[in-house]
């Protein structure tokens, strides 16, 4: 399986940290351990298969994606050598006041 380059933006870096330390505190090392792997083997396969999201908005007149994985959804952006992530945020958010 080709994986393309996958970019973390720095909020979506603290996106990530801020998920495994809630996970890790509500629910135990080996759940945040899942989580953290499941997490990474979404963005892999966003990876080999950009198309997969669904369209969310336009920023700086670039189209975002989203993706749901369990209770949070990655933003990315499609790039030529492989994704951007914009944000990972929690399902019940308001999107686009993170934006």
């Amino acid at each position: 399986m080709l994986v393309n380059k996958i970019v973390l933006s720095v909020k979506a870096s603290t996106d990530v940290k801020s998920i495994l330390r809630y996970t890790l505190r509500e629910f135990g090392e080996l759940q945040s351990r899942l989580y953290f792997k499941g997490l990474t083997e979404v963005l892999e396969k966003l990876g080999s298969d950009p198309k997969l999201g669904k369209p969310f908005l336009l920023l700086k007149n670039q189209p975002i994606l989203r993706y749901r994985y369990q209770s949070h959804v990655l933003f990315y952006c499609v790039r030529t050598n492989g994704i951007f992530i914009v944000r990972i945020l929690g399902g019940q958010m308001d999107f686009t006041r993170h934006f």
